[in-house]
């Protein structure tokens, strides 16, 4: 599993460090993300579905305003083996 951990709770991006285990080759995602891979120097934005990793170190988490108390910023992502 990836490690999420969310750097502030009362921002509407949600931060998160990802630890991911070698064995791990995608990630699913329910949410809007933009992911930063350092290890190519680049930023993406991806919509709702799955994304190959990559030493992929950065994922920010769009949740809108009106349902950011209702949601959990964790375990909105999950990992694919």
């Amino acid at each position: 599993m990836a490690i999420l951990q969310n750097f502030d709770e009362n921002r509407k991006t949600k931060r998160f460090d990802v630890a991911v285990p070698a064995q791990v080759t995608s990630f699913e995602f329910s949410e809007l993300v933009r992911v930063h891979d350092l290890s190519r120097g680049g930023c993406r934005i991806s919509s709702e579905g799955s994304l190959l990793l990559d030493k992929i170190v950065h994922l920010e988490l769009y949740i809108p305003k009106l349902i950011h108390n209702n949601r959990k910023s964790k375990g909105l992502m999950k990992c694919g083996m």
